[in-house]
């Protein structure tokens, strides 16, 4: 038996080294993935969660919560003018309300906010809104 002997050429070793190199380099390099904030809004709130703030009152939402505003009412049923406001801002102002006192879509207030129920022409009746506190 003869021994074959191939010589091992100096620039191939070199370019197999280096691409496996850069292939490790490349697979063991991380994406960093940024953090996902979810929000839950409960569609269905617990009746210990529900709120009612009335007209003159002040509500500060807790930390680590959020408040969802689904309606308006008086104390004689329908809705006269309303004024809801978070930290001194109006977000809504008398008509924003159906017949029903039900707004078209939430009024969310963040963690820590001031909300604020008033009425801007005084009546015999008191205005207030409902909503229920979420994750």
């Amino acid at each position: 038996m003869q021994a074959s002997s191939h010589p091992i050429d100096l620039r191939s070793a070199l370019a197999g080294i280096g691409l496996a190199a850069s292939l490790f380099i490349l697979t063991s390099i991380a994406t960093p993935t940024a953090p996902i904030k979810t929000m839950r809004i409960s569609l269905d709130p617990d009746p210990a969660s529900i709120v009612r703030i009335s007209e003159g009152e002040t509500f500060k939402v807790p930390e680590k919560l959020r408040l969802v505003l689904k309606a308006a009412m008086s104390t004689q049923g329908g809705l006269s003018a309303i004024e809801v406001q978070i930290n001194g801002i109006a977000v809504l102002s008398e008509g924003g309300a159906s017949e029903l006192g039900a707004f078209p879509f939430p009024i969310v207030a963040q963690p820590g906010d001031v909300v604020t129920v008033l009425q801007p022409f005084p009546s015999e009746s008191t205005v207030f809104v409902t909503g229920y506190l979420s994750e």
